[in-house]
């Protein structure tokens, strides 16, 4: 019995070595992508709940279907960027069974220009649908809005992607 509790406790302890063999401590480098995904992602996280909100608001047509892509798209964001904090945070050796790419400082640089220009066109269209109380003229406006928003959330992934790899 006493040998049975021993090889027991010998076993919790290998595992336990085990479980924290495979995290190293991060570099830098690594230190930092971790704090710049988490803030990226506490961004995603708060345009998704925007998405979200804005969803709620429609029953259906055009725009309740662009927000709804809207939100796919942050979603996969979302869960991309998860990934990559759970892989480097856990020490986990990341191997891309799909394409995968580089990542590419220069074109995340201008992708990061490109999403401030488009953040801008997004303001000014909600400034425009807001200038209407209804009607034909209101809903295309709205879908303007709803389609400044869908290019936004597409270049904020591939933003992610340059920056990150992913």
């Amino acid at each position: 019995m006493k040998q049975l509790r021993l090889v027991g406790a010998l076993l919790l302890v290998v595992i336990g070595f085990s479980a924290q063999g495979g995290a190293a401590e991060l570099t830098p480098e690594q230190k930092q992508s971790v704090v710049d995904l988490k803030q990226d992602l506490g961004r995603i996280r708060q345009e998704i709940e925007h998405a979200t909100n804005d969803d709620a608001v429609y029953s259906g047509g055009l725009i309740k279907s662009l927000i709804g892509m809207r939100l796919q798209i942050l979603k996969t964001n979302e869960a991309l960027a998860e990934q990559r904090i759970q892989a480097l945070e856990s020490g986990t050796r990341i191997t891309l069974v799909v394409n995968g790419t580089k990542p590419d400082p220069t074109r995340a640089a201008e992708l990061a220009k490109e999403i401030e220009s488009q953040r801008a066109k997004v303001a000014e269209a909600r400034a425009e649908a807001d200038r209407y109380s209804g009607g034909l003229v209101q809903a295309m406006a709205e879908t303007a809005v709803a389609m400044n928003r869908n290019t936004l959330a597409m270049l904020e992934q591939q933003y992610l992607i340059a920056k990150y790899g992913l």
